[in-house]
């Protein structure tokens, strides 16, 4: 998580994950279980509390697969 100075920035969540054949079938896949655990998990909620609107935070999963990437947010 990224928390910026000014509290009128935008805040970005930022979660990574590796693709793993045995528990998805894609790259796309990956990232989107990336997306789904910042949900789980609820990282927003910290910013939330801190003043932070939902149009402020900003979150992206990576998603890896050797040297490829891919990169998604919401």
């Amino acid at each position: 998580m990224m928390e910026p100075v000014n509290e009128k920035d935008r805040a970005y969540i930022l979660e990574f994950k590796v693709f793993s054949p045995s528990k998805e079938k894609t790259l796309e896949e990956s990232a989107d279980a990336g997306l789904k655990q910042i949900d789980e998990k609820r990282y927003r909620e910290d910013l939330l509390a801190k003043g932070f609107q939902e149009s402020q935070i900003q979150c992206y999963a990576f998603a890896f697969e050797g040297k490829k990437v891919l990169i998604k947010g919401k």
